[in-house]
């Protein structure tokens, strides 16, 4: 997460990628699908509602789940918010949340190009952008750095560790059965709090 340069505007947009996907869970193809016709408008108790939709699953059969924005979260998608904002795109239902950057030959940098109705980020484009993170925080497994869905494990099993109900983890995963979910948690116990230790006849 320290990786970004949040001092650029292409490193705050990383940023809010990264975090969102490590606090919620969502699959690369889920960041690249959002849509601003996803977010609820009203925020309520200061938090926002997305919803993710078009998730894996049998068509028709694909359960639709949201996510609350909040804490790191909220700030980071609203800080990326206010960049889109100062480009001066028009901001309709159908304009993808996570914009690309192209290189400007005038002014010399990455920008936001605002004469047109910007394409969303590809799905590979976010895998590589949590790729080039991963390879520079040097994270790694086995020799060979993580994918992007590495970070989906990562959330569910902090989530599991923190003592959410697999249930309501199942619900934001949007696994259709929950022994898909149990997959991802399993990596749960530690020598340091795990079922045994809270077992009195263990004591």
């Amino acid at each position: 997460m320290s990786q970004p340069d949040k001092k650029t505007e292409i490193g705050r947009r990383d940023y809010a990628i990264l975090v969102i996907m490590l606090v919620y869970g969502l699959r690369a193809n889920e960041v690249a699908g959002l849509r601003h016709k996803h977010l609820e408008h009203d925020r309520v108790k200061g938090q926002q509602k997305l919803w993710i939709v078009d998730r894996k699953g049998r068509f028709q059969n694909r359960p639709k789940a949201a996510i609350i924005l909040n804490g790191k979260a909220l700030q980071a998608f609203d800080t990326w918010m206010g960049i889109v904002k100062g480009y001066g795109v028009k901001i309709t239902s159908e304009l993808p949340i996570f914009l690309p950057f192209i290189y400007d030959r005038v002014d010399h940098k990455l920008v936001i190009r605002r004469d047109r109705l910007p394409a969303a980020l590809s799905v590979k484009s976010v895998e590589n952008i949590v790729k080039r993170y991963l390879e520079k925080a040097k994270i790694e497994r086995d020799g060979e750095v993580l994918s992007a869905h590495a970070l989906r494990h990562t959330a569910f099993t902090v989530l599991a560790q923190e003592g959410v109900p697999i249930q309501d983890i199942q619900n934001l995963a949007g696994h259709q059965d929950i022994n898909t979910t149990l997959i991802y948690v399993h990596s749960a116990q530690s020598y340091d709090d795990h079922p045994g230790m809270h077992n009195p006849l263990n004591k």
